[in-house]
């Protein structure tokens, strides 16, 4: 009984840092370029959202949540997706920025009766419903994010921390090690803990452990980068060991 409440106590340390830490700015990243360009992408001003995120990249290149945005905007100007639901997008991604989960699930909703099929809303709101605890929601939305989209980074990232807090730790693994073969780079600390986690059933609290590059504030995109040769044989060797140790 003790070890059942001990364990508990481990996996709400887990979801608050999860939910804190992993929001936290890296390599000196200001804000101010991300809250201008959501600021205008709400007014559905995009030209000048873009502006912003634009600036945002020459700060860092490798913060997910501009990558994100653009990516957005992109699909946008090129049609894929029209003006009324990238707003919706776009404003429930700075509610759920704000904890305004309730508000940003309506907004998705309302993107997703638009864009049945845009992968990127099934991830944004499934990491707003797993912000709410709502794990198996969460899981729907992600599912169908990847399934939409193979190579979404993001998604299987978010549904890794989403499995782990609802206890399926091989299942959280498995996700991390592909959110990193497809781009997402991982403190190794960071990874140990779903790693041990898988092999012995126990939560492990990741105090101390720094996240490098995931995402910033909301769920984002994958860096589109291809794995190498080298990174795909150092990948097949984790999978193998892991196999052997089992």
């Amino acid at each position: 009984m003790r070890r059942f409440y001990l364990r508990k106590i481990v996996i709400l340390f887990m979801f608050l840092f999860l939910t804190t830490k992993v929001h936290a700015y890296v390599k000196g990243f200001e804000p101010m370029s991300l809250d201008r360009g959501l600021e205008y992408a709400v007014q559905g001003k995009f030209e000048e959202a873009k502006r912003e995120f634009d600036d945002g990249l020459k700060k860092d290149r490798e913060v997910y949540l501009i990558k994100e945005a653009l990516r957005i905007l992109g699909d946008f100007f090129d049609r894929k997706i029209a003006k009324e639901p990238a707003v919706c997008i776009f404003r429930g991604i700075d509610y759920t920025r704000k904890g305004m989960v309730d508000e940003a699930i309506l907004d998705f909703n309302q993107a997703l009766s638009a864009c049945p099929d845009y992968a990127r809303i099934y991830n944004n709101r499934g990491f707003t419903y797993y912000r709410k605890r709502e794990f198996n929601k969460a899981k729907i939305d992600l599912n169908r994010a990847i399934e939409l989209d193979p190579v979404y980074a993001n998604a299987y990232y978010n549904r890794g921390i989403t499995h782990y807090l609802n206890y399926e730790y091989k299942k959280a693994l498995e996700d991390m090690l592909k959110a990193e073969f497809l781009g997402i780079i991982l403190d190794p600390g960071y990874l140990d803990v779903f790693k041990k986690a898988a092999k012995e059933s126990v939560a492990e609290s990741p105090v101390g452990v720094r996240f490098i590059e995931p995402e910033r504030d909301i769920p984002t995109g994958a860096i589109n980068r291809a794995p190498t040769k080298q990174r795909k044989f150092v990948i097949s060797q984790q999978a193998a060991k892991e196999e052997n140790g089992k």
